[in-house]
């Protein structure tokens, strides 16, 4: 009985290796289930791989060398296998893929489309020369009109001579009123934001006015003076440029500076001297812009090491302009200044008198439109870059000269201000019956 048990479990355990090693030859799910065990490998094996099926894993990278096609079946069932490592673990490759694809739904306006349009959107709104539904550039403060001689009253009818002056067009709100804000060390320009210093030094530079308590300084003195005031609880001063100085200069008025009846806003000195450093250098070495308020005039040829009045700002630096050129169907172009929003002619009259300059832009017919008007000194200033010369500015085709404004001079009646386009000054022209180049505005 012993020795029969014997053969028979000797029998069976002769089959099951017989089984064993038989396995796979003529299995046809055998490719199917080695694919199974593979990607459950594959998807736990880097982080938490099971010791069960350590073995298993290692003969089916060693068998399988050839990938199976059927992948429908093959999903099919690794979903029907339960499988706690793909759910903690997931494959790092494709949570970057869904990641990437979330991210793309999630912001449309990375879409390639959406900068299509906003790019033909911008492009046709270069096409044509924006609308301006309000004033942008900042009044010179005159208020009378004048003839080639005196003051006298403002023109009412177009064709009058005359006609078209600075003063006309402020009372009719073509530029923005000066607006200031004052406390007892510093005043605000509610217009351009800057920050000014109200009183003038009397103590940083080693030297002092004619007969007065505030110093003057050389330019490098004035920078570091600015650079390194403290005042009102603020440390970021700096000298002005020439432009910003044009926004706190009145043209109505001799000293050339804001001020009211009951507001002294801007201070200016008791000498006859009342010129300020800009810190803006010319194109001369050694030379620099200052603004001499007595007059109003923007100079570049004050050396260095000249001693002057120093007045700070703080604030960001008003922008430069930006022009672009618009041709019209009548052949005419149009140059469109971005920043102070103003059109201006792309030709430029003759030389020609002041009083000739007035009626020629009101005259004029340009592009199809009408009304033109010869520039305030504020706008046709609005055209220069102090840091070029030659001409002093981007304005496309300028030509070397100097141009009229629209502006008379307060002390003298007979003259009018101008620019001169060379170098960038802003000066008074010596008589109105004298000749100087035209461009228009509107």
């Amino acid at each position: 009985m012993k020795l029969r048990k014997f053969f028979f479990f000797t029998l069976v355990f002769a089959a099951l290796v017989f089984c064993i090693s038989c396995k796979g030859k003529n299995d046809p799910y055998a490719d199917l289930d080695d694919d199974i065990i593979h990607d459950d490998s594959d998807t736990s094996a880097d982080t938490a791989p099971d010791s069960d099926d350590d073995t298993g894993d290692t003969t089916d990278d060693n068998t399988d060398t050839a990938p199976d096609d059927d992948t429908d079946t093959d999903t099919g069932d690794h979903d029907n296998i339960p499988d706690e490592s793909h759910e903690t673990d997931p494959d790092p490759v494709d949570d970057s893929d869904s990641q990437s694809q979330d991210e793309d739904t999630d912001e449309p306006e990375d879409d390639p489309s959406n900068d299509d349009d906003a790019d033909t959107e911008e492009q046709g709104d270069e096409d044509s020369i924006p609308e301006k539904d309000d004033p942008e550039t900042i009044c010179t403060g005159q208020t009378q009109c004048f003839s080639s001689k005196q003051e006298i009253s403002c023109p009412s009818a177009p064709e009058a001579d005359f006609f078209g002056q600075d003063a006309q067009y402020a009372n009719k709100g073509y530029c923005l009123n000066k607006s200031f804000s004052t406390t007892n060390d510093l005043v605000t320009d509610n217009i351009s934001g800057l920050i000014w210093q109200r009183k003038l030094p009397e103590e940083g530079c080693p030297n002092h006015g004619d007969g007065t308590n505030v110093v003057v300084c050389t330019k490098q003195e004035a920078v570091n003076y600015c650079n390194n005031l403290n005042l009102a609880g603020f440390d970021d001063w700096r000298l002005p440029t020439p432009e910003e100085f044009a926004t706190i200069k009145n043209f109505g008025s001799v000293p050339a500076i804001h001020t009211t009846a009951d507001t002294e806003y801007f201070p200016l000195p008791a000498s006859s001297v009342k010129t300020f450093w800009t810190g803006s250098s010319s194109g001369s070495s050694g030379k620099s812009w200052s603004v001499d308020f007595l007059n109003g005039e923007t100079k570049d040829d004050q050396k260095d090491s000249t001693a002057l009045y120093v007045r700070c700002v703080r604030g960001e630096e008003l922008a430069k302009p930006v022009f672009k050129t618009f041709p019209t169907d009548e052949g005419e172009e149009i140059v469109y200044d971005y920043t102070n929003e103003l059109r201006w002619t792309k030709t430029f009259g003759e030389e020609m008198t002041w009083k000739q300059a007035l009626k020629y832009c009101e005259n004029l017919e340009y592009a199809n439109e009408k009304d033109w008007r010869l520039p305030n000194i504020n706008e046709l200033a609005s055209l220069v870059d102090y840091s070029i010369s030659g001409p002093a500015s981007e304005f496309p085709g300028l030509i070397l000269a100097y141009f009229w404004s629209s502006t008379s001079y307060a002390g003298y009646p007979s003259q009018a201000w101008t620019t001169d386009m060379t170098s960038g000054t802003v000066k008074i022209y010596n008589g109105k019956t004298y000749s100087a180049r035209v461009i228009c505005v509107k």
